[in-house]
């Protein structure tokens, strides 16, 4: 099941040009601070590379966003 997290592109357009033989995949998976059904885990490979989805709504508010935007959290070593 992919998630519906809106736009990715940037997200597998960077790990793409890392290391194109890793695929760049995104299942539907729930992480803190992401809205629920709107969240997935990134997985580069066969690794998980960090989590994408829309910004939990109470995060929003506490920032004064009018909208919840898409955030990715990547978990990158050198």
């Amino acid at each position: 099941m992919t998630a519906d997290v809106g736009s990715p592109g940037a997200v597998e357009a960077l790990l793409e040009s890392l290391d194109p033989a890793r695929a760049v995949r995104i299942t539907a998976n729930s992480a803190a601070g992401f809205a629920q059904g709107a969240s997935g885990l990134i997985q580069w490979g066969q690794w998980p590379a960090g989590y994408i989805g829309r910004v939990e709504r109470r995060i929003c508010d506490k920032l004064g966003l009018r909208e919840a935007p898409i955030a990715a959290e990547l978990y990158l070593e050198p």
